[in-house]
């Protein structure tokens, strides 16, 4: 039991060996050779790093520049941006991002497969950006972290079908075909 609980929290917990871990399944299912798979899963390890310490970055400078803004013009609010909502989920609730965005794309591909919306989502950051947000706000709703995994996995699995089935037409308008949804 403790030795599951060291793999669950300790190893998958971590959201860079988590996502790492996700490629490298990914890359072994491809059949890819040992180097590709070797070189691949360390590249996503190490871009995870470098988007949250970039993140990390922009949240800072961001709540400076609304400090100052707010002092020097007598203005009170926030800064709605995508960035900074993604850098604090993943300070906060890693492990329930990570885990919202890999379970999410299975429910994507499930509903994909028995609904009429046959549309994977295979934009990464919009992912990520839906599962810090799902996070988020399930989370300041009071829920427990299997909850918020749950709810928010299923809810971002059914965005990522309908989003793209919604955009489709006026796709297909200015395309002039269904290549691009």
């Amino acid at each position: 039991m403790d030795f599951l609980r060291f793999i669950v929290f300790d190893i998958l917990g971590v959201t860079p060996l988590l996502v790492g871990f996700i490629a490298l399944i990914g890359l072994l299912i491809q059949r890819k050779p040992i180097e590709k798979v070797l070189s691949g899963t360390f590249k996503t390890i190490v871009g995870f790093l470098v988007f949250a310490g970039g993140a990390g970055l922009a949240v800072t400078s961001l709540g400076n520049f609304q400090t100052l803004f707010s002092d020097g013009f007598g203005l009170k609010g926030v800064m709605p941006l995508a960035e900074a909502l993604t850098g604090l989920a993943q300070t906060k609730f890693a492990m329930c991002v990570s885990l919202i965005m890999v379970i999410g794309f299975g429910w994507n591909l499930f509903f994909a497969r028995v609904t009429p919306f046959k549309y994977i989502f295979l934009t990464g950051q919009h992912n990520l950006y839906l599962s810090a947000l799902l996070t988020v706000t399930l989370k300041a709703l009071g829920y427990s972290d299997m909850t918020t995994i749950i709810v928010g996995s299923v809810l971002l699995g059914l965005a990522a079908c309908l989003y793209p089935a919604i955009a489709q037409p006026w796709m297909r308008k200015i395309t002039g075909n269904d290549e691009i949804a």
